[in-house]
């Protein structure tokens, strides 16, 4: 998927057992989420122009016309992460259809 700023994505984190500590995802051209944590601990991140309804703590802002980036940071990666037992989600592009 060519990541541009036109359109909605959303990528499922799964935090836990890749990191003792906390992981950090963001945007080159955003400065810090403040997000909401799903039951099972996963944490689904929106990217788009516009923030899904009721998503809007676990939304990072692209712009149209420039394209993004993200960098997912684990703080004390697990062995999980080293024999890559542990993924974290695909990102997939937000149709109407397919909006979580």
């Amino acid at each position: 998927m060519h990541f541009a700023g036109r359109r909605q994505a959303a990528c499922r984190v799964y935090v836990a057992p890749a990191s003792k500590a906390r992981s950090a995802s963001a945007s080159f051209s955003c400065a810090s989420l403040c997000v909401v944590t799903n039951p099972d601990t996963s944490v689904d991140v929106y990217f788009g122009p516009k923030a899904p309804l009721g998503k809007e703590a676990n939304w990072v802002q692209t712009w149209p016309g420039k394209g993004w980036s993200v960098i997912l940071r684990l703080c004390g990666p697990e062995q999980a992460f080293f024999d890559k037992t542990w993924k974290p989600g695909e990102f997939e592009e937000l149709t109407a259809a397919n909006q979580r």
